[in-house]
């Protein structure tokens, strides 16, 4: 099975989303300002005990790895796009949108690592064998009450 995940800030006037908690609240407006860096995101993945590899070389990045008996496919990202409106190649290099291709069951938990510094995040699934729904996420949702309700490995 192939399958990706790309996780991006919200934009209003381009996607057209449902709340993962549907509870009434108004859709988000986005804070206007910088973008995260590369080097933010992957501290951000590091520090939520997510691993996996760069699709593109970042001088002096790297995603954790993990291998032997301590091997947790929950924790797998896969591999790891990070762009703006091209790939990040330097760690300092602002990023709008994350693709994770062939992540474990990590989704979620990446989505919890990255939506503070991106804001609200929209979720997309990219397989015909996945519920295809654009999903989105605010900074404040409760993670155990967007755990109950996720519909992706």
């Amino acid at each position: 099975m192939s399958w990706e995940f790309m996780i991006h800030a919200y934009r209003p006037q381009h996607d057209r989303v449902r709340p993962l908690l549907d509870d009434g609240r108004a859709m988000p407006v986005p804070e206007p300002g910088t973008r995260p860096t590369a080097a933010q995101l992957v501290a951000a993945f590091a520090e939520a005990g997510l691993h996996g590899q760069l699709g593109f070389e970042i001088a002096g990045l790297e995603l954790p790895q993990q291998d032997g008996d301590d091997y947790d496919h929950a924790r797998y990202l896969g591999t790891v796009y990070m762009s703006s409106n091209t790939p990040a190649r330097r760690p300092d290099a602002p990023v709008r949108e994350i693709t994770l291709y062939k992540p474990g069951e990590s989704t979620l938990a990446a989505t919890l690592a990255v939506r503070h510094l991106l804001g609200a995040v929209v979720v997309i699934a990219c397989d015909d064998d996945l519920e295809d729904s654009v999903l989105l996420v605010r900074p404040d949702d409760d993670p155990a009450a967007l755990a109950a309700v996720w519909q992706w490995p």
